[in-house]
């Protein structure tokens, strides 16, 4: 039996719910899995989960402040944990500068400490570590140095030399540093399983010591469902579930077209976190037809999108960062509406290959959108697809196509 560690901070992230996918399947294929993840609220320092064996970590002291604000729905408390939050996260970042991507050196050897000890006592044969954090890819390779035989696999999820950053920072900047931190924590990897939107800018740098180990898959959200019978009322639900990071992908365009719809019987549901969140707040007051929730358990999630008409996805503005959530959208074969504030947004070509999508793209005259988007409503409501047979086009976005990937050898 292979006993793989999983290192994830955020075990309810986007990337966290990517991960359990594949965990999920692990434990179909009969392997032993372990995860070591930040440890939340409430949380014991070890547990036990669908058959997963979680060790927690202490989280740095930002993200449990993050973690007090989205358990407080509103109030001057929350005022006070949000503008503690702030500060704290912003001299933060101020002072980590110098060696950013990497926020805490404590933290990411409380990481390498227990993830060492589990390798250790568990005989652990693979180690998967989850960007983002760089703390996770740091402790993998230094677990590498101290157990020689182990696989060491980065899990990239998020890219580091072509992502974000944060925003006080150029592109270019960005891009420096984070192939810097690569060459430090892929020297002594086996294999990086990226996203396929990251591979045009990997492409352009073949000469990466690093590249023959690069292998592209996809986001592992893919994972149909049997279709289930849905009593249409007069009352038709939009909903989005996510994050909001504006400066990424920014509502304000969808929710301008919601609003311009003069329908009483539409709805919209936002869950999850922003950074725009007096903005929402603000568009809440105005129009009652939407309701702004924060982050739910994804068991909860799920039943949100099961009573959903249609999943709402904001597209993002840079061309190498594909929202996870679409996978999860597609596996439902609800109908899909994405806004698209780039040409080349990445969303647009999956988007393409599903049968029951509609995409508004933001250049465009925001008239002819709305008309589009009251036809897609209308007409499509009552359509749904068949997931089961879109798995071959989206195979890369299966949780199998990770698994046999770190079971190949040549690859």
């Amino acid at each position: 039996m292979q006993k793989v560690l999983f290192l994830i901070t955020e075990k309810e992230s986007a990337n966290g719910i990517c991960v359990n996918s594949i965990t999920n399947e692990l434990i179909n294929y009969g392997c032993e899995v372990f995860c070591i993840t930040n440890r939340e609220l409430g949380e014991k320092e070890q547990f036990e989960k669908g058959g997963i064996k979680y060790l927690t970590v202490k989280p740095r002291e930002c993200y449990k402040l993050q973690k007090k604000v989205e358990s407080i729905s509103k109030g001057f408390k929350r005022k006070f944990y949000k503008c503690a939050f702030v500060l704290l996260n912003n001299l933060k970042n101020i002072i980590s500068i110098p060696k950013w991507p990497l926020l805490s050196n404590s933290y990411q050897n409380r990481i390498y400490k227990s993830a060492l000890k589990v390798c250790r006592e568990k005989g652990i044969d693979t180690i998967v570590a989850v960007y983002s954090q760089i703390d996770t890819l740091i402790s993998a390779s230094k677990v590498k140095i101290k157990i020689p035989q182990i696989k060491y696999v980065a899990y990239m999820l998020d890219s580091l030399a072509g992502g974000y950053g944060p925003k006080v920072f150029s592109k270019k900047w960005v891009q420096h540093r984070g192939l810097k931190w690569e060459q430090k924590v892929f020297y002594n990897v086996d294999k990086i399983i990226m996203m396929k939107s990251a591979q045009e800018f990997y492409q352009d740098r073949k000469h990466l010591v690093y590249f023959n180990k690069i292998v592209f898959l996809d986001l592992p959200l893919f994972i149909p469902r049997e279709r289930t019978f849905q009593e249409q009322g007069k009352i038709i639900n939009f909903l989005y579930v996510g994050t909001i990071p504006v400066h990424i992908r920014n509502p304000k365009y969808f929710i301008n077209c919601f609003m311009r719809i003069m329908d009483d019987n539409i709805r919209f549901k936002i869950i999850g976190t922003s950074t725009c969140e007096d903005y929402l707040k603000d568009c809440e007051k105005k129009d009652g037809r939407i309701q702004v929730l924060p982050f739910i358990s994804h068991d909860d999630i799920v039943k949100e999108i099961e009573k959903a008409n249609f999943l709402i996805n904001l597209g993002n503005n840079n061309k190498s960062m594909t929202p996870s959530k679409i996978f999860e959208y597609m596996s439902y074969g609800k109908p899909i509406i994405s806004t698209a504030p780039i040409e080349d947004e990445p969303s647009i070509k999956y988007l393409e290959k599903y049968p029951l999508s509609c995409v508004i793209y933001e250049n465009e005259d925001i008239e002819t959108n709305i008309n589009k988007l009251k036809n897609f409503i209308y007409y499509k409501i009552s359509e749904r697809v068949d997931a089961f047979n879109l798995l071959n086009d989206f195979y890369l976005n299966t949780p199998k196509a990770f698994i046999e990937c770190l079971s190949n050898e040549n690859n």
